[in-house]
């Protein structure tokens, strides 16, 4: 795990040990997943937007099942990254003054917000069936 001539032990700053940097690294990756997935969703909305109201059933389906698949990504990753980011910063991080936590808190009641459950729903009719959800409350 060790790169050449590096000593975790000796290292000047939090940056360096490989600890640290892997865990942020997989903190980083679970990001670029959502971003990727939420540039996939905005791509299918603007050309929903472009057609205006001349878009079909299947465009409109397809559109729904990228924002879905975006927001439970999206939802996932920010309890995940909320959570975690307390393991490569230390007990420290955890202290009261720091306000880390209200980070998970905000993550979490937004998910509340629209449940998550349907988007999972949506997207899983989609994946088994390859039907798309009707217009409704969450979709």
């Amino acid at each position: 795990m060790h790169g050449k001539g590096l000593d975790w032990h000796k290292q000047g700053s939090a940056s360096e040990d490989p600890l640290v940097v892997t865990q942020f690294g997989d903190l980083w990756v679970d990001l670029q997943g959502s971003i990727a997935l939420a540039d996939r969703a905005a791509t299918k909305v603007a050309g929903l937007l472009d057609c205006f109201l001349d878009f079909d059933e299947a465009l409109r389906g397809k559109a729904t099942v990228d924002v879905a698949a975006a927001k439970i990504h999206a939802s996932r990753t920010a309890l995940s990254v909320t959570a975690k980011i307390f393991e490569p910063l230390g007990s420290r991080a955890a202290h009261n003054s720091n306000g880390f936590d209200r980070f998970w808190r905000d993550a979490w009641t937004h998910t509340l917000h629209d449940p998550l459950a349907y988007k999972v729903l949506e997207a899983g009719d989609f994946a088994l069936n390859d039907r798309y959800t009707e217009v409704g409350s969450f979709s």
